[in-house]
């Protein structure tokens, strides 16, 4: 009787063990924010738009099933902006900038005045050093927005932007980006490719 007890005992600490793991796997995970949300409201900042891209740079130690990518926006002129994560090699994503060379993108519609953009996804993302992205004037982005620059750094973020025809260290500060998901099981070979299809919001 007692080793019957005591079978059943280690066969409910299995399951728990094995249940509890699951849970943790699947739970959503902040994977990195540039800043905590500051004065919202605002209706000017740092400018999104053709001629400039507002970015910061991070870093995933594990795989990630990407389920939203955000940040502190406000639209400037009606129509869409877009969010993109590139890859970062040398400190920058590839020059010269160029959204083909994004890994994932999207667009989307910000509020009037600011607050806080949740972009919703979908998509596998390796290992690695990257990049999120805002901006206008390709991937079908036509709008004009900013980032008020009024968020509360967590740490020291790697900010830098397009402008023009280059990316360049800096410029900007205090600007909320962020990225969720959850722990993902490495993906298969070529499950990882870039994801070039746009999803309009």
């Amino acid at each position: 009787m007692r080793g019957t007890n005591a079978f059943w005992a280690l066969s409910v600490l299995v399951w728990l063990s094995g249940a509890l793991g699951h849970a943790a796997a699947a739970t959503e995970l902040p994977v990195f924010e540039s800043a905590k949300l500051g004065v919202a409201g605002e209706d000017q900042g740092f400018t999104l738009s053709a001629n400039q891209w507002l970015g910061v740079r991070f870093t995933t130690t594990e795989p990630i099933q990407v389920s939203a990518i955000g940040g502190h926006i406000t639209e400037l002129v009606p129509g869409s902006l877009f969010v993109a994560i590139f890859a970062v090699e040398n400190s920058l994503p590839p020059s010269p900038p160029n959204i083909e060379d994004a890994f994932f993108v999207t667009t989307f519609v910000g509020p009037q005045d600011s607050g806080e953009v949740t972009i919703p996804t979908n998509f596998h993302l390796p290992p690695g050093n990257w990049a999120i992205v805002f901006g206008s004037g390709a991937a079908g982005a036509t709008g004009h927005g900013a980032m008020p620059g009024k968020d509360l750094d967590i740490g020291s973020p790697k900010y830098f932007s397009k402008e023009g025809d280059s990316w360049t260290n800096g410029g900007f500060g205090k600007a909320r980006f962020f990225i969720r998901g959850k722990r993902a099981r490495e993906a298969a070979p070529g499950k990882s490719r870039p994801v070039k299809s746009v999803e309009l919001a």
